[in-house]
């Protein structure tokens, strides 16, 4: 296999938000309703397409006015504020009063749900003494007169972490690190009956299955206000509603023994799998030359789910009840969610969409932006430091080793500060069996996109069998299933060739300058453009026809799904 053709994919949609750099008062005008904050280098109108957004912008005015009991006469500014793949943003002021409405775009699914259990979550946590905005009125269906589902909430005061988290100091980015570990805490504290989403008992149809929750606690003001009326409902992640699973005859939750949480993931994707499933390519195209560039048959995969159903049972934790206490996480608490006044006290955590509720053994994880896990030094928990010699490396090292640190150092304090005030999440981090026994639960209920990522963790999990499953009697239950040698060293070649492909891709896309789905900003659009042609050159250099032939067909880089 060329290098230079191994080092190839695509990855799912981007979903931060990015803030626009100088907002513009608007009121009618096409910058209103479409994307404006970034370019993609590829597949540029089918994302462009995802984020159309009409909505009435009199009657939002209307609604966010009427939410501070003002009229909308006093509205003095309505800009677009940010916007990212799955809401735009618009801040007004009315009368002096600042507030936020979040409108989610008609392709983020699932339809009502999303904006519903967003709502509750947020009243819940805020509850208790979780900072985060207060919601003021909301519509969780577009049949209304904005036209659109929209959530209003106050403005939270502060700075948004992700414009200066790379600025810093160790002092600051300790503090930060040890509030988030706190705030975890918290709610990982909170008592539920079930695993699921939450929601307002009002937002639920009558048939929908729900069960109470009750103020447990810990619970501060305004619990009493919504004791009674929160509920554990139908699991809002977007892996039971995409592509056509909201059609199936599933249950989605909520799951009251926490047993049931491994297996259904799997059930409803095997029920999609044998309705809707047809041989297709690998969604991340540089792993199609692994297939020979032919369509994958999803019999593989079905088998591979079913062989993980029949173990499954065996992957619940039998002697320590922590592990199974469904947990409540914010669902992507990274720097772009965090706001912090000027001594960096976090004044708000924002962004509760999709957020679900698990057995703390599925939850259990460090943050994307606090964890470096690829790293030796880290996975020792070895409280870092700068090297003897940085003093007189040359500004290049230094500032590589300056990295180095900064990464070590959150990594190793997000730990300190884990097991000072979140044991049982710190407990769970250090089980050499949580990370496996996630991965089987989330790759077999993941949507398949043509890849079997799932029997390699499948063939781990046998050759591993007594440390995932024995109990503290120290007996082993026997395995259910088995693979030949073959079988596993075909599939750990594939693996080990998808990881050299998905490594160097990383390298590309950094050296374009791109994001996982070909975002950048509009800045770097153009040079991205030109960046992207230096590298395909630099791959098809060398090569006979065919091979170019080949590679121009697949490239990454340029337009490949259907608008």
């Amino acid at each position: 296999m060329s290098r230079n053709r191994a080092a190839l994919t695509s990855c799912r949609p981007f979903s931060n938000l990015s803030a626009i750099r100088n907002p513009l008062e608007m009121d009618d005008s096409p910058g209103l309703f479409s994307y404006t904050s970034g370019r993609w280098i590829y597949n540029e109108p089918l994302r462009l397409k995802e984020r159309i957004l009409h909505f009435d912008v009199a009657e939002l005015k209307k609604a966010a006015s009427a939410a501070v009991s003002k009229d909308a006469a006093g509205v003095q500014s309505f800009h677009k504020l940010a916007e990212g793949g799955f809401n735009r943003v618009f801040e007004l002021t009315i009368d002096g009063f600042q507030v936020i409405a979040r409108l989610p775009y008609p392709s983020t699914y699932p339809k009502h749900f999303s904006v519903a259990s967003e709502v509750a979550t947020t009243e819940l946590v805020r509850s208790y003494g979780v900072p985060v905005p207060k919601v003021l009125d909301y519509s969780a269906t577009s049949n209304n007169a904005v036209g659109a589902e929209y959530i209003i909430m106050e403005k939270v005061n502060g700075r948004d972490l992700g414009d200066i988290w790379y600025e810093l100091s160790e002092k600051e980015r300790i503090k930060v690190v040890v509030q988030v570990a706190r705030l975890e805490s918290v709610l990982f504290s909170i008592s539920l009956p079930g695993c699921g989403s939450v929601y307002y008992k009002r937002d639920l149809e009558n048939d929908t299955e729900a069960v109470n929750i009750t103020s447990g606690e810990g619970a501060g003001e305004g619990a009493g206000e919504s004791a009674g009326q929160l509920y554990i409902g139908p699991d809002v992640a977007q892996k039971w509603w995409c592509d056509k699973r909201d059609q199936l005859s599933v249950s989605r939750g909520p799951f009251l023994q926490a047993d049931q949480t491994f297996v259904v993931g799997a059930v409803k994707e095997l029920a999609w799998l044998k309705t809707h499933a047809r041989p297709r390519l690998p969604y991340i195209i540089p792993h199609r030359e692994l297939y020979d560039y032919q369509k994958v048959s999803p019999a593989e995969h079905i088998a591979s789910v079913e062989k993980y159903l029949q173990i499954a049972p065996h992957l619940v934790p039998s002697n320590e009840d922590y592990l199974l206490r469904p947990t409540l996480r914010h669902p992507d608490f990274q720097p772009r969610n965090i706001f912090v006044a000027d001594d960096f006290t976090i004044t708000g955590i924002i962004d509760w969409q999709h957020c679900s509720v698990l057995p703390l053994i599925l939850q259990a994880g460090v943050p994307e932006y606090f964890q470096n896990f690829g790293d030796n030094e880290s996975l020792r928990l070895k409280k870092p430091s700068l090297p003897e010699s940085f003093n007189n490396m040359s500004d290049a090292d230094q500032a590589q080793a300056s990295e180095q640190y900064r990464r070590r150092q959150l990594h190793y304090y997000y730990f300190v500060a884990t097991y000072k005030y979140n044991k049982p999440h710190f407990d769970a981090l250090c089980l050499d069996s949580t990370m496996p026994k996630q991965k089987l639960q989330q790759y077999t209920s993941t949507p398949w996109e043509g890849d079997n990522i799932t029997l390699k963790e499948l063939i781990r999990a046998v050759k591993n069998w007594p440390a995932l499953t024995a109990g503290k009697d120290g007996n082993v239950p026997a395995c259910p299933i088995q693979f030949s040698d073959e079988e596993a060293e075909q599939c750990l070649r594939i693996e080990a060739e998808q990881t050299h492909i998905d490594l160097q891709m990383e390298k590309i896309r950094d050296r374009i300058g791109i994001s996982t789905d070909g975002w950048t900003s509009i800045e770097r659009y153009e040079d991205a453009l030109e960046e992207n042609e230096h590298v395909k050159a630099e791959a098809l250099d060398g090569e006979d026809e065919a091979t170019r032939n080949e590679i121009l067909e697949n490239w990454p880089f340029d337009d490949h799904e259907k608008y």
